[in-house]
């Protein structure tokens, strides 16, 4: 019998949770979206091309905003490289000679 008053203690806390997160979100102060996943109308962060140099070393090319970022990515984080136009760069990346392999 001691049972019961537990159960329905945690279904009344968890019911209080869910209540409140609802009304966070409700009120804009909290989003439960991933983060990490810009909106597809408004995406300001593209990868445009990537090239890996090793299995844990490689080089992109990201766009943000009107500039293209060339970075390397290694195991104690990213270093920038270059910066160049995105349009030159996004052109660049569909010329055949920049697919070509290292």
């Amino acid at each position: 019998m001691e049972l019961l008053p537990r159960f329905v203690s945690i279904l009344l806390v968890l019911g209080l949770l869910l209540a409140l997160l609802w009304w966070l979100q409700r009120k804009n102060l909290a989003s439960f979206a991933a983060a990490v996943r810009p909106k597809k109308a408004g995406q300001s962060l593209r990868v445009i091309g990537r090239v890996a140099l090793t299995a844990q070393h490689s080089i992109q090319i990201v766009r943000v905003a009107d500039t293209a970022l060339v970075v390397a990515v290694h195991p104690a984080g990213c270093s920038l490289l270059h910066t160049i136009p995105a349009e030159q760069a996004e052109r660049d990346s569909r010329h055949p000679a920049a697919r070509a392999e290292i």
